[in-house]
């Protein structure tokens, strides 16, 4: 939409428009690019007070204990599966691709890979309505640890919000967003729109309670 020209005589609409529909998301919704298209289509495309389908959306996170999934994705600083111990240093520290892994959540705690220790968190939201704001900073969340263990990763996914009055989501929530009794909602499997894993810097040690 970004070379879409609006006007008449051989350009793209003759006007601006009153409905957007967008499905420019990864499995961690940002990743091709919906938020600078989005502002573009605000700012060029878009009749003031037009409908934009999903009308918001929410990323959705849980802190997961996965230390096996950490030594098959990281890396070393002095090579692979610490090679430095093995030469008298050492052992380097594991260095964590900063990308998101794309993946069923599911899958990987059904083989042990992985387990949540939280309830799902709201990590970020953004509204589609109006232009989304640039991308920067930082937000906090406060999250309670369910169990004790060691969190490596966050496991996410999103939440799509397809109309104003909030009643008709369409989210892509795994069955282990269960943990704990919390309500997520949780659809049918797809593989279009998987969950992802990101990395935290590194690990960190929590006991259930802790905040």
């Amino acid at each position: 939409s970004t070379a879409l020209v609006v006007g008449y005589r051989r350009y793209d609409v003759p006007c601006r428009v009153d409905v957007l529909v967008t499905e420019i998301f990864d499995s961690v919704l940002l990743g091709e690019g919906v938020l600078p298209t989005l502002r573009d289509a605000h700012a060029r495309l878009l009749a003031p007070g037009a409908r934009v389908v999903p009308h918001a959306a929410t990323i959705m996170a849980l802190l997961l204990d996965a230390p096996t999934l950490e030594g098959m994705f990281g890396l070393r600083a002095e090579g692979p599966l610490g090679a430095g111990a093995r030469a008298g240093r050492p052992a380097a520290a594991p260095l964590c691709s900063p990308e998101p892994i794309h993946c069923h959540l599911d899958d990987l705690v059904r083989a042990g890979h992985a387990a949540p220790l939280s309830a799902p968190f709201a990590a970020l939201r953004f509204a589609f309505a109006a232009a989304p704001p640039p991308l920067h900073g930082r937000a906090e969340v406060l999250v309670t640890a369910l169990a004790d263990g060691w969190v490596h990763a966050l496991g996410v996914w999103f939440d799509l919000q397809l109309d104003a009055a909030d009643a008709v989501h369409l989210a892509t929530a795994p069955e282990c967003a269960r943990v704990g009794g919390a309500g997520a909602a949780c659809g049918p499997a797809r593989d279009h729109w998987r969950q992802a894993v990101c990395w935290l810097p590194s690990p960190c040690l929590v006991a259930k309670g802790d905040v």
